[in-house]
């Protein structure tokens, strides 16, 4: 299960370094803080950090609970060495919870970004109602979501995929390892203790990566939204387009 969740996270990290992340979310000026910064809502996207924050901290604070209620499971000698961990391997699976909070923390991050930017588009349109600057900072405002997607779109499949391979070893464990082992070896009672506190772990982080996947169709369907909100709010008599000029509109 930790080596499915190291080859996902691993092949995300390579993702985000090859399509240069550090262009999207580095600590120097970048498209998507100077973007916010000149739209005016770069002081609201900073407040949104806590809150995009809150699931990834969550997963690891439940992990950690897991890991360390594991050592307290009466649990027979067939089965020690299920949860028995040195140093070193308990040492990289911190590392590698905090690396999948990371992940998901920038997806959420990016989404909030996404979506205040859609919001702030059709405020400004409501309040001024330019037909053609409207299209101008539409074109802008996709050319802002291309680069975020292309950026992301890596770690969404990985980190889904890595997650969702660790329910394999413990549908195994279910269907032919432990249950014969408890009925028939030299364990006594149920035997569902260490599958459950790790089907939990499994579950909370495959909730993680829902959640950053729903953010993403939020935004979609947001834009989807706005073309009708823009064609509502332009009347016979208000601004129109210049109709000897060429738009290209997505």
């Amino acid at each position: 299960m930790d080596i499915a969740r190291a080859i996902g996270i691993a092949a995300a990290l390579v993702s985000l370094h090859r399509e240069g992340v550090q262009n999207l979310l580095g600590p120097e000026r970048t498209p998507l803080r100077d973007y916010a910064i000149k739209q005016s809502f770069y002081k609201r996207w900073l407040a949104s950090v806590p809150m995009d924050a809150l699931g990834p901290l969550v997963v690891i604070a439940l992990e950690q609970v897991m890991d360390s209620g594991l050592a307290d499971l009466p649990l027979c000698e067939s089965e020690k060495d299920r949860v028995e961990m040195s140093g070193l391997v308990r040492a990289c699976r911190i590392l590698l919870t905090a690396q999948f909070a990371l992940l998901t923390f920038c997806q959420f991050h990016v989404n909030s970004f996404l979506d205040f930017m859609v919001d702030t588009f059709s405020q400004q349109f409501m309040n001024d109602p330019d037909a053609e600057q409207g299209v101008l900072n539409w074109g802008l405002l996709q050319a802002m979501m291309r680069i975020a997607a292309k950026r992301l779109e890596g770690t969404y499949v990985t980190l889904f995929t890595g997650t969702a391979i660790g329910f394999a070893p413990l549908a195994v464990d279910v269907v032919v390892g432990l249950g014969d082992e408890r009925v028939s070896g030299d364990c006594a009672g149920p035997p569902w203790n260490w599958i459950l506190r790790q089907l939990v772990v499994v579950l909370a982080r495959m909730a993680l990566c829902l959640q950053a996947f729903l953010g993403a169709a939020s935004v979609t369907e947001k834009c989807c939204r706005t073309k009708y909100f823009v064609n509502s709010l332009i009347s016979d008599n208000g601004p129109i387009l210049d109709l000897d000029r060429t738009y290209l509109v997505r």
